[in-house]
C-alpha cells in the first residue's frame, strides 16, 4: 500500500527577486500558506475534522516559457482520531495520531500555456508539477496529558522482531510530489498561484497503523504497563474480528 500526502488548498505567493532577474534569468522565490489533510485507516470517509495548517518556501528557475525547475521546503501538521468516524468498528478501536511532516524536494513544472510575467498576452497558465522529495514524520498520541512517540513504542511489535518479524519503520521516507495549479501574474514582480498537491509515498506507517495487533508483552520496553498509548492500548485490547490491514494518508 502507499500513502498520500494531500495538500487540500495550497496558496502560493511568488515574488521575483528583482525585475532584472525575472527578465534575464527567469528566477523567482516565494512562500505559500495552505492546509494539509489526511486520508487513511483513521479517515476512510473523507472527513475534514483533521485539517491542519501547512506552509513552505520555494525557488523556481524557468528553463523556458513552458518548463521550470522548482525546489521546495514544506512543513505541515497531520492529525486524526477514530472517534470522528460514525463507524462502530472505529469508535470501538479508538486509535488516534498526530504528526508533523517536514519535506524537501525538487519538481519539474509544466505550463499548459505560455507564461511570461510582465507580458499582458501571456499572464496566466494552468500547470502540472511532478518530482521527488524526502519527508520526515513522527506519529504521536496523547493520553492523560502525556504524549507518546508511537514509533519508539513499536505498537505492532517492531521492538520485538524475533517474535513479529517486523523492524521499526524509518521516519525519513521518499515521496513523489505531484500537483495541479494555476499561476497568474498580478503586477510588477508579483505572481499568485493556487495549487492542489499530492504526495505518493512508500510507507504505510504515517498514522502508525498498518493492521497488526499484538499482545501487551510484545510492545517495546519504553511503554508502561498497562499500555499508555491510545493506539497501543486499542491494538492490545482489540478483538480478533477488528484486526484488519490498512493504509494511511496525510491530513
Amino acid at each position: 500500500m502507499y500513502l498520500m500526502i494531500r495538500s487540500v488548498i495550497a496558496v502560493l505567493l511568488l515574488v521575483c527577486v528583482s525585475a532584472a532577474d525575472c527578465q534575464a534569468q527567469q528566477q523567482s522565490v516565494g512562500a505559500w500558506l495552505g492546509f494539509s489533510n489526511y486520508f487513511g485507516d483513521l479517515n476512510t470517509g473523507g472527513g475534514l475534522q483533521g485539517i491542519r495548517p501547512a506552509g513552505g518556501v520555494l525557488y523556481r528557475y524557468s528553463i523556458s516559457d513552458y518548463i521550470a525547475i522548482k525546489g521546495i521546503a514544506n512543513l505541515g501538521f497531520l492529525s486524526y482520531r477514530d472517534e470522528y468516524s460514525k463507524r462502530p468498528f472505529q469508535q470501538a478501536r479508538n486509535l488516534s495520531f498526530h504528526s508533523h511532516v517536514l519535506e524537501a524536494g525538487a519538481q519539474f513544472e509544466f505550463n499548459f500555456l505560455r507564461f511570461v510575467p510582465g507580458d499582458v498576452n501571456h499572464y496566466f497558465s494552468p500547470y502540472l508539477a511532478v518530482g521527488v522529495s524526502v519527508f520526515h514524520f513522527n506519529p504521536k498520541a496523547t493520553l492523560d496529558g502525556e504524549t507518546y512517540k508511537l514509533q519508539e513504542i513499536g505498537t505492532e511489535g517492531q521492538r520485538n522482531p524475533d517474535l513479529t518479524g517486523l523492524e521499526p519503520y524509518k521516519r525519513l521516507q521518499p515521496a513523489l510530489p505531484m500537483g495541479l495549479g494555476i499561476k497568474y501574474w498580478l503586477k510588477n514582480n508579483w505572481v499568485l498561484g493556487v495549487e492542489v498537491g499530492y504526495r505518493f509515498t512508500f510507507t504505510d506507517y504515517l498514522d502508525d497503523v498498518k493492521g497488526l495487533y499484538v499482545d501487551e508483552g510484545v510492545l517495546g520496553a519504553v511503554i508502561p504497563k498497562p499500555p499508555a498509548s491510545p493506539t497501543a492500548r486499542a491494538k492490545y485490547a482489540a478483538p480478533a474480528s477488528a484486526k484488519q490491514a490498512g493504509s494511511a494518508a496525510i491530513v
